[in-house]
C-alpha cells in the first residue's frame, strides 16, 4: 500500500527532449504535494456497427503524456530547476553569492531544460517515469507574516510510464525563506529594480506564471509529443495589503492607470547569500476586497500584471542568489 510518507521526487536534465536522462539521482527538497494525471485522451475506444449492442469493440492508444503537480516549501537551492524549465536556462555567476538572473523572453524564445522525473509514493512497484517535462504553470506564495514561502508547479510530460525505479538519493541540506523576510517594493517606471520598500503593508501574496510552454505533437512516427513551443506568458502578482497610506497610493495607481516598477524580494537573514527576487514593470490590473477587515484594520487585495517598458528593457525578471554555484543540481 502506498503512503504519502513515501513520496519521492527525483529528476535528471535531458540531453534530448523526451529522451530519458540518466541517472535520475537528484531528490527534491521540501516536497509536500505530489499528484499525477495521465491524459485521458491518450486512449480511444472504438465503436462499430457489428450487429450487437456492445458499447465498444476495440481500444487503441493514440497519444502519450500527461501532467503532474509537485510543490511544497520553497528551497532556494532547487528553484533554479523549476525556472530553467519555465523561463530560461541561464548560466550563473559564481559568488558567493552565486547569482542567477532569469529575464522573461522579449524578442525570441529561450532555450529550456527538459527533465526526466521519477515519482513514487513509496511502493517499489509504483514508480512512474515522466519524460520531456516542462513547467506548465508555477505559483510561489507567502501566506501571512509567520510562515514559509511555498511553491507549486504543474508540469507537462511528453510520456509517463511505470518503471522499476532508481535507488533513492540522499537529501541535500535545503535553504528556505521565512515569509517575514519578504518585502514589497514600488517605484516609478525606469531602469529598476524598484528600491523603495513599502513597509508595514504586505500581509500575503502570490506570484503566478502560466501559458509559457506547450508540447507539440505531429504525425511523425511516434505517439509522444516530439518538441515544445513558447507562448506569451500570463504573469500575475496578487497581494493583500493593509489599507494604510501605501495601500491608498497603490489604489491610486489603479484609478489613474499609472504603471510602476513592482518587486517582491527577500533576504534570508539566517542563511547568508540567499535571496529570492521577483520583479516586474506593470500595472494594477484589479482592486478587490477594498476595506476588508484584519485585526480591526481595513485592507485591500491588489493584482498587478506586467507590461513591457523600454527603460526597464523587459516586463519581468527573477533573480535567485545562493551560497552554491549549482544552478541545476540534477544536471
Amino acid at each position: 500500500m502506498g503512503n504519502t510518507v513515501g513520496y519521492k521526487v527525483m529528476s535528471k536534465v535531458e540531453t534530448t527532449f523526451g529522451t530519458a536522462g540518466t541517472p535520475v539521482a537528484c531528490i527534491w527538497n521540501g516536497i509536500e504535494t505530489l499528484k499525477i494525471k495521465p491524459r485521458n485522451d491518450n486512449i480511444e475506444q472504438l465503436s462499430f456497427y457489428d450487429g450487437t449492442y456492445s458499447p465498444a469493440q476495440s481500444i487503441l492508444k493514440v497519444g502519450a503524456g500527461g501532467m503532474f503537480t509537485i510543490g511544497g516549501v520553497l528551497c532556494l537551492d532547487d528553484i533554479g530547476m523549476v525556472l530553467s524549465s519555465l523561463i530560461a536556462n541561464v548560466a550563473g555567476v559564481a559568488g558567493p553569492p552565486a547569482v542567477w538572473t532569469y529575464p522573461f523572453p522579449v524578442a525570441s524564445a529561450p532555450s529550456l531544460k527538459s527533465r526526466t522525473f521519477e515519482l513514487t509514493d513509496g511502493q517499489a512497484s509504483t514508480t512512474y517515469q515522466a519524460v520531456g517535462c516542462l513547467v506548465d504553470s508555477l505559483r510561489i506564495s507567502g501566506e501571512g507574516p509567520q510562515g514559509v514561502v511555498r511553491w507549486e508547479a504543474d508540469w507537462r510530460a511528453s510520456d509517463i510510464t511505470k518503471i522499476a525505479g532508481t535507488a533513492y538519493s540522499t537529501l541535500r541540506v535545503p535553504t528556505h525563506m521565512p515569509t517575514s523576510y519578504m518585502k514589497l517594493y514600488r517605484d516609478t517606471l525606469g531602469a529598476g529594480p524598484a528600491s523603495t520598500n513599502i513597509a508595514g503593508t504586505l500581509i500575503s501574496w502570490q506570484m503566478a506564471v502560466s501559458n509559457m510552454t506547450h508540447h507539440k505533437a505531429f504525425q511523425d512516427g511516434q505517439l509522444a509529443p516530439s518538441s515544445y513551443g513558447y507562448g506569451k506568458p500570463k504573469i500575475r502578482l496578487s497581494a493583500t495589503l493593509e489599507f494604510n497610506a501605501s495601500g491608498v497610493a497603490i489604489t491610486d495607481d489603479f484609478l489613474a492607470a499609472t504603471g510602476k516598477l513592482i518587486r517582491i524580494a527577500g533576504i534570508n537573514a539566517d542563511a547568508s547569500n540567499t535571496v529570492l527576487d521577483m520583479e516586474m514593470a506593470g500595472d494594477v490590473e484589479s482592486i478587490d476586497e477594498l476595506w476588508s477587515e484584519r485585526d480591526g484594520n481595513t485592507g485591500v487585495k491588489v493584482t498587478w500584471s506586467p507590461r513591457y517598458n523600454a527603460t526597464y528593457a523587459n516586463y519581468a525578471k527573477w533573480i535567485v542568489k545562493t551560497a552554491s554555484i549549482i544552478a541545476n543540481p540534477d544536471a
